[in-house]
């Protein structure tokens, strides 16, 4: 693993953060031109970092922060952390790009609600949604849209996969089998120009 001091250089043009980029062993998260950060894995190609901590950038230096299937691991806690950071370290104008399952959809799809109350509950109660792939909090569209909102982010808006507002975005991995793009929430929203930081 690099020290983030490797990765890093306060001037570099286009610094572009992969927050919580995973280990790569279902599909590779790593992004080439963006600084790729996790603190789960050891991986010799990204730094080792905790994203519900203060990041080790400065104010207003990123120009793109992405996270996919990431924030779902978090607790309401951590997200709001893990957005609050997104925020400081983007510069005005800046891009963060959230993708994850939504948690309607994920309840939908497994058709167990309104006829099937009783399995519904079994499978809520099994977890496996949430314990089998560590989700902490599966996010509804607006509950996401909310919180950016609520953290400073404006111009919150719904995409579709591998569609992005983000210069030479090198495209969405998700979802694979296990999901469909209509159950993913790709949102993208914007640091507004007259952020303090």
């Amino acid at each position: 693993m690099f020290p983030i001091r490797f990765l890093f250089k306060v001037s570099e043009p286009e610094l572009k953060i992969n927050a919580g980029c995973g280990p790569g062993e279902f599909f590779p998260r790593l992004l080439t031109g963006w600084v790729n950060l996790d603190l789960a894995y050891n991986h010799p190609k990204y730094g080792h970092v905790n994203l519900t901590s203060e990041w080790p950038f400065p104010d207003s230096s990123a120009s793109a922060v992405y996270s996919e299937d990431f924030i779902e691991h978090l607790d309401q806690r951590g997200q709001i952390i893990f957005l609050s950071e997104a925020l400081r370290v983007l510069r005005p104008g800046g891009i963060i790009r959230t993708v994850c399952p939504e948690l309607c959809k994920t309840i939908v799809r497994k058709r167990f609600f309104p006829d099937y109350p009783r399995v519904g509950a079994r499978f809520i109660r099994s977890g496996v949604e949430w314990h089998e792939w560590g989700h902490q909090l599966l996010p509804t569209r607006e509950y996401m849209a909310r919180i950016l909102e609520l953290v400073g982010f404006v111009k919150i808006k719904q995409f579709k996969q591998n569609k992005s507002r983000i210069p030479d975005f090198p495209g969405d991995k998700r979802p694979l089998s296990d999901r469909r793009e209509e159950d993913e929430l790709y949102l993208e929203a914007l640091k507004p120009a007259s952020a303090k930081f």
